[in-house]
């Protein structure tokens, strides 16, 4: 399988150490998408690309949809490929993938109306026909990558979405009073929710002795 991290300098730490744990440890291939802006990003755990499309801002609009799923298409490896942000711990990427078939694996987040992008995977033998569904969407619309992603997805075929609030969920948030041996028994993906102001070499830290548990 492939994990693609989207990252900008601030995150390159975590996505780094992101590519490292899924390389050794699980034995995932990694792609980090850099901007064309942005300075060089050096990983020898991952290939390292600079996409061209605009992101407005933080991951969004028709041309990115558009790119990122062609960026999956171009390194895609097995059955299904993922979509990682810099700060999500993908623990267990077949945990939440056993035995499925769906178009789409990720989360459905109450009141969001849509995916939440922190992680999710999209089949790889329907990218095409979500691509030509992203290249019919309406320009002058601002399209969420993660909502809209979603809902390609179900165009074409049929997801698998954990809750957010059920309490048996494989997703979770990070948090520091809750022993990290917890989340490795019982979920797949942890999310440590940068936020403006927080300590991202303290993150990424506690990003790393969560994978390495």
């Amino acid at each position: 399988m492939t994990v693609i991290i989207y990252t900008y300098p601030p995150d390159y730490l975590m996505a780094g150490i992101s590519a490292r744990m899924l390389t050794e440890r699980q034995g995932l291939k990694v792609v980090l998408a850099i901007d064309q802006k942005d300075p060089p990003l050096a990983c020898e755990f991952a290939t390292v690309v600079r996409t061209t499309f605009s992101r407005q801002g933080n991951l969004n609009g028709k041309e990115f949809i558009q790119g990122h799923l062609r960026l999956m298409a171009d390194h895609a490896t097995g059955d299904y490929t993922w979509k990682l942000d810099s700060d999500t711990a993908l623990i267990n990427a077949r945990r939440l993938l056993s035995g499925r078939t769906e178009t789409v694996v990720g989360l459905w987040v109450k009141g969001m109306s849509g995916m939440n992008g922190c992680a999710y995977a999209l089949r790889t033998a329907d990218l095409p026909a979500m691509i030509e569904k992203a290249d019919a969407l309406d320009p002058a619309v601002y399209h969420m990558e993660d909502q809209t992603t979603g809902n390609l997805a179900m165009n074409v075929g049929s997801g698998h979405f954990e809750r957010w609030e059920n309490p048996s969920l494989l997703y979770d948030v990070y948090k520091s009073d809750i022993p990290i041996s917890r989340y490795r028994e019982h979920k797949a993906v942890v999310c440590f929710e940068v936020r403006h102001g927080s300590d991202r070499r303290q993150i990424a830290r506690d990003m790393k002795r969560l994978y390495q548990s």
